[in-house]
């Protein structure tokens, strides 16, 4: 059961960036590469900006990363995920299997661990 949580967490945080990468930051779409060999620092080549992109594991198993262009994800040790991207859009994925999103825009959807939906809209 313990794998199955941990592969659920990845699940989850790959879920929630893949949101935030939908929903935007359409201003740096370049082609880059990055290399890390065995560290926890990758560093990132653009052709528009230098940009420095991290990886941090922490002791209490707790993980941040951020592409160094205000796009970030971490997740803590009571297994929620949380994640932001540089437009204001972001992503929470509770323990308990729940889920924010938050659109710039002020759509909000949020998944209950009961499987209820709901779909709203702010004025900003």
């Amino acid at each position: 059961m313990k794998t199955f949580s941990k592969l659920t967490l990845a699940s989850a945080s790959v879920l929630a960036l893949l949101t935030l990468a939908a929903c935007g930051n359409s201003k740096d779409k370049t082609d880059s590469s990055s290399s890390a060999p065995s560290s926890s620092k990758v560093t990132k080549e653009s052709s528009s900006t230098d940009s420095s992109a991290s990886v941090k594991v922490n002791k209490d198993g707790s993980t941040e990363v951020s592409d160094g262009n205000g796009n970030s994800a971490k997740t803590n040790g009571n297994n929620t995920v949380e994640a932001n991207d540089s437009e204001g859009n972001s992503a929470t994925v509770g323990q308990d299997g729940s889920v924010e999103v938050n659109s710039q825009d002020g759509t909000n959807i949020k998944v209950g661990s009961d499987g209820t939906v709901s779909i709203g809209n702010s004025i900003r």
